[in-house]
């Protein structure tokens, strides 16, 4: 086993060399906060210490450990992919929200009407958008409206599935809406909002899953070396790690600028 460890050892200081550049990379970058930055530098230098120096007690700590740091390592570029095409959605999400907000204010503009189709059909509810452009846009002067008559044939071309025309349910009272409906028509709830947001996370949902990740990971990798420790000492480093995950945690849900 100390054959294992040493090349354990040596070996995790690879990807945590990358761990620890990227982590800097995004602190600078602003894609990732100095708070849980700073924690994941430490998290990445305490897992390195445990495949160098793991407790005689729990031998399978340094395995565990590289581990942790490996798959991390290999994991989190396909997550940031994941999170950039959630980021895109997002920002049509936003400018959903900024369509139903005017035609609050505008209730019946075909404009506001129009944008909400466009925006809910890129969101994954073409069956919805096409009824709703065909109520709006079928009552304007094909004239004055080319481009939007255009768009609305090219729609009736691509949306033929039954599956596009499936009622949604409102998510405040259950009502299940059928295509061309904005508003809820039970409650007025804009439940294709609602169910746009649910579907697609907000712009903090990476830093919450970082959170979540990289407390698992210092529980999983760091926590087993605190046995090698006099037991007021390991009462006390696991009482710490406890804390610091979860504080983090809640940084991550609640603290600043946490909301969507």
């Amino acid at each position: 086993m100390g054959f294992v460890t040493v090349v354990l050892g040596c070996c995790v200081w690879i990807p945590l060399c990358v761990w620890i550049w990227s982590i800097i990379g995004w602190m600078i970058t602003g894609e990732m906060d100095v708070i849980s930055g700073i924690a994941g530098i430490w998290i990445a230098i305490g897992l390195g210490w445990v495949c160098l120096q793991p407790p005689r007690s729990v031998p399978i700590a340094s395995p565990l450990a590289f581990a942790a740091v490996v798959g991390t390592v290999i994991v989190y570029p396909f997550v940031r992919v994941g999170w950039a095409k959630r980021e895109l959605k997002s920002v049509e999400i936003d400018a959903l929200q900024r369509a139903y907000d005017a035609l609050s204010l505008k209730p019946g503009n075909p404009a506001s009407k129009i944008k909400i189709a466009r925006q809910i059909y890129g969101l994954g509810m073409p069956g919805h958008a096409l009824v709703i452009a065909e109520n709006v846009i079928g009552q304007l002067p094909e004239q004055y409206f080319r481009d939007e008559h255009r768009m609305l044939k090219s729609w009736r071309q691509v949306v033929k599935q039954p599956d596009h025309f499936r009622p949604i349910a409102c998510v405040e009272c259950g009502t299940m809406n059928q295509p061309g409906n904005i508003h809820c028509a039970a409650c007025g709830a804009p439940f294709l909002l609602d169910r746009a947001k649910g579907r697609f996370v907000g712009k903090t949902q990476g830093r919450k899953l970082m959170a979540v990740w990289f407390t698992l990971v210092a529980i999983v990798g760091v926590m087993p070396a605190t046995a090698a420790l006099p037991p007021y000492l390991a009462i006390v480093a696991i009482i710490t790690l406890l804390c610091a995950g979860f504080g983090m945690v809640f940084y991550a849900f609640f603290g600043a600028g946490s909301q969507d």
